[in-house]
């Protein structure tokens, strides 16, 4: 049996543990390989679908999500954090897997 839904802040926090987690396979993202996936309530999701999550979340990042996605001087909320790593995840789909690549943070 399934326990009781989550209340509205616990999944909040959820989803925002999982982006941070979202961030740190991305860094480590292979060119070649598939897109990484990350675990939320017991099911494999794209790190572009906690991206999509996350737009309209004002709550603000932690300085060191926000640094490892180059974010200084800008409004560092999960919203704006999760464009970022859209864009990343974008341009590393387009970048051929010959050019080396390149990872937020670096």
């Amino acid at each position: 049996m399934l326990g009781a839904p989550l209340d509205p802040r616990a999944r909040r926090q959820q989803l925002q543990s999982v982006f941070r987690q979202a961030v740190v396979v991305f860094g480590n993202w292979k060119h070649g390989n598939p897109e990484p996936t990350v675990t939320l309530n017991g099911v494999e999701c794209t790190i572009s679908r906690i991206c999509d999550m996350l737009y309209l979340s004002n709550d603000l990042m932690p300085i060191g999500i926000a640094t490892a996605l180059h974010m200084q001087g800008i409004d560092v909320t999960y919203s704006n954090g999760a464009r970022m790593l859209k864009e990343f995840i974008v341009a590393h789909k387009a970048t051929p897997a010959s050019a080396g690549g390149w990872t937020a943070g670096s």
